[in-house]
């Protein structure tokens, strides 16, 4: 079944959502409904409830999973029923765990495999902590890899560090990228960033510190 998108002309409703990361390619948590939502690397359980937020929107009768802060997930909301969910060729999963508690189960080949998010809203000013962590620990995800995301007709591409990968079923081997002028190239052409505000040597610093990034995060999880 095809997700069905909001009227946005039409009054509606919209909450934040605690959410809790499951295990993944690189495992993250997350919580919606302008709720509270957490990464969680594995094993951390309890601890990771609201290092992620997520929308629930209740418009026209129905209430919608949005989340736009996964990268190569799903662009239109998800009607909040359990089964699966296809958009762009790609199925997405809405599991019920029980009383409040649900699971978003990322399509196939997806960067995370699952997270839980609760239907209890949440007050934004509930993740300033969190979020302060998230953007300044030196071991934090956002802090220590490069990440650029993009959907483009079904298709996902996803850059960490210097590695590009190609997301989903059928999907090319993941490429990485030594030479400096192929990174400059993918950043600007694959997702697009602009790299013209960038100082002449802007683009192999750039290329040298995710390197820099690949190696640490590479030793970290030795």
């Amino acid at each position: 079944m095809k997700a069905q998108p909001l009227d946005l002309d039409r009054e509606c409703g919209q909450e934040v959502l605690d959410v809790r990361p499951g295990p993944t390619a690189g495992a993250r948590w997350v919580r919606g409904d302008d709720g509270e939502g957490r990464r969680a690397a594995r094993g951390a359980g309890e601890a990771m409830w609201g290092n992620h937020t997520a929308l629930l929107v209740d418009v026209g009768g129905a209430r919608f999973l949005a989340d736009a802060g996964i990268g190569d997930g799903f662009l239109e909301p998800l009607q909040l029923r359990a089964g699966g969910h296809v958009q762009d060729g790609l199925t997405y999963r809405l599991e019920r765990l029980g009383p409040g508690t649900w699971r978003f189960h990322d399509a196939p080949g997806g960067s995370i495999a699952f997270y839980d998010f609760r239907l209890r809203p949440r007050d934004i000013a509930d993740f300033t902590a969190r979020s302060h962590e998230l953007s300044t620990v030196p071991d934090s995800t956002y802090v220590a890899k490069l990440i650029a995301a993009r959907r483009v007709d079904g298709r996902n591409f996803m850059l960490a560090l210097r590695t590009l990968r190609e997301l989903g079923a059928g999907s090319a081997a993941p490429e990485p990228i030594r030479d400096i002028g192929r990174f400059a190239d993918v950043l600007a052409n694959r997702f697009p960033v602009p790299l013209d505000d960038l100082t002449p040597d802007g683009g192999a610093r750039l290329s040298r510190r995710a390197g820099e990034q690949h190696d640490l995060w590479q030793a970290r999880s030795a």
